[in-house]
C-alpha cells in the first residue's frame, strides 16, 4: 500500500502488513508522514460459529485540517489511543487522548451492537421529527450499554469547541441503557462559557420508568 487518497488530500509513506493461518488473520498498518502519524493492529479470530477480535491504535500525531476533517487546525497535537475488542458476549472499546477517556461497554457481539445501535437510532430520528417521543417503544429498541465519558481542558474536544468559542472547565457522564430498565445515568458539566452565556454548573440525574 503505498497511498490512500481521502478527498483532495493524500496520506503516502503507508506500510500495510497482513497474514492469515488456521481462522487468525493478522493486520497491521503504519504511517509516518506529515499528515498522520500512528501505529495500528488487528488481530481477529474468524470462524463459522466464531468471531473474536483485538484492535489497538495509537495515533501520534494527525493534521485534521490538511486531512479536511476541520477548517482550521487545532493549536494542540491530537495524539490519542484506541483499543476495542468483540466476542460471543461482549464488546468493549476504550478511548484517551489528553484528559479525555471515553469507554463503552456492551453485552453484544459488535454487529448485534451496531444494528441495536443503528435501529434505536433510526426510532429516535423518526419520533423526534413526529415531535412525539414513545419512551416504551424507546426502551424496548435500545442496546445494552455501558458509556462512561470525562474530560478536562487538555484534549482535542476542547481545542475543537474553543474555534466556536465555547469553553468548560470540566465534563463527564456515566450512561446505561438496556431493553428492560431503559435509560439511567448522570451528566455534570463545570464552567461552561458559549459566548455570552456562562453556566457555572450543569448536573442531571436520568432514570427512566
Amino acid at each position: 500500500l503505498q497511498e490512500l487518497r481521502y478527498g483532495r488530500s493524500t496520506v503516502s509513506g503507508l506500510s500495510l502488513q497482513g497474514n492469515l493461518q488456521k481462522s487468525i488473520a493478522k493486520v497491521n498498518l503504519s504511517s509516518d508522514t506529515k499528515l498522520l502519524q500512528m501505529d495500528a493492529n488487528l488481530v481477529a479470530l474468524i470462524q463459522k460459529n466464531q468471531m473474536k477480535a483485538d484492535l489497538s491504535m495509537n495515533v501520534r500525531h494527525i493534521d485534521l485540517k490538511g486531512l479536511g476533517l476541520l477548517p482550521r487546525s487545532l493549536k494542540k497535537p491530537t495524539p490519542f489511543t484506541l483499543n476495542a475488542s468483540t466476542e460471543k458476549d461482549n464488546t468493549s472499546l476504550e478511548l484517551h487522548s489528553g484528559d479525555l477517556s471515553l469507554s463503552l461497554i456492551s453485552t453484544a457481539p459488535l454487529m448485534k451492537f451496531i444494528k441495536e445501535a443503528t435501529n434505536f437510532s433510526s426510532l429516535l430520528s423518526q419520533q423526534i421529527q413526529k415531535k412525539k417521543l414513545n419512551q416504551q417503544e424507546l426502551s424496548r429498541s435500545m442496546p445494552s450499554v455501558k458509556v462512561a465519558f470525562s474530560a478536562g481542558k487538555k484534549n482535542p474536544l476542547s481545542e475543537y469547541l474553543a474555534l466556536s468559542n465555547i469553553s468548560y472547565h470540566d465534563a463527564s457522564f456515566n450512561l446505561v441503557s438496556s431493553q428492560t430498565k431503559g435509560l439511567q445515568g448522570d451528566v455534570s458539566l463545570h464552567s461552561f462559557v458559549a459566548d455570552s452565556l456562562q453556566l457555572d454548573t450543569i448536573r442531571l440525574a436520568i432514570q427512566q420508568d
